[in-house]
């Protein structure tokens, strides 16, 4: 019955989901269903039926992966750059940045805070998350 109603369509497909749906109950056939809705471009349907798919079968690596790869981006907000900072620190590279060529380098509003050979050491001498601009001079 999805199969026909896939050919028709989008509104066919949703139409007859709520009939059949119920009756999807092996991970095969939920994964069918959530093609067929992908196929009709049902796509709120095919994540509905994948998430639901997921739930009852979480043993279905397919099914997993279907639901997964059909979730909504995530937006995440993060602070904006210090723009000031930036260019502050590229006014110091060019102006000092010859006397650390091959060096990593660690600078906070255009001021010299940290240096050393490589990320690692810079960063286990600075700490990590802190608010510096790091780059290795070229």
């Amino acid at each position: 019955m999805l199969r026909q109603a896939t050919a028709a369509g989008e509104e066919a497909f949703l139409a007859a989901l709520p009939e059949v749906e119920p009756r999807l109950s092996s991970a095969g056939a939920q994964g069918q269903a959530v093609r067929l809705a992908l196929e009709a471009g049902a796509y709120r349907a095919a994540q509905r039926l994948a998430d639901a798919g997921a739930r009852h079968h979480p043993e279905d690596p397919a099914l997993r992966r279907l639901a997964s790869v059909l979730q909504p981006a995530r937006v995440r907000a993060v602070p904006a750059r210090d723009s000031e900072g930036v260019v502050l620190a590229v006014a110091w590279l060019k102006r000092e940045g010859a006397r650390y060529r091959g060096r990593w380098v660690a600078l906070q509003q255009g001021e010299l805070r940290a240096s050393a050979g490589s990320y690692r050491e810079l960063i286990a001498e600075i700490g990590a998350g802190r608010d510096f601009y790091v780059t290795k001079v070229g």
